[in-house]
């Protein structure tokens, strides 16, 4: 799970976008024989232009999920992802 993008002008929307990352971290972690990278790897990726590709041979993973957020629930942000 790679840090989720603010998509928002408000950069402090950014702790919004940090705290669901690390949620969804931590419940994909409880999903039997998943192998889930740490938030400290994770945010070692924020703020840098992503090649899904490229973070997957990097990180030895078969999947990479990332996702952008464009706001917190008080501004009625959305979020979107892929894989």
């Amino acid at each position: 799970m790679l840090p989720l993008v603010n998509l928002s002008d408000d950069r402090e929307q950014q702790y919004f976008a940090d705290g669901v990352t690390e949620d969804l971290t931590t419940d994909l972690s409880q999903i039997a024989d998943s192998f889930v990278i740490s938030r400290d790897t994770a945010f070692t990726y924020r703020d840098k232009p992503v090649n899904a590709k490229q973070i997957g041979r990097e990180l030895s993973v078969r999947y990479v999920l990332e996702a952008a957020s464009s706001g917190g629930i008080a501004s009625g942000g959305k979020a979107q992802s892929s894989t």
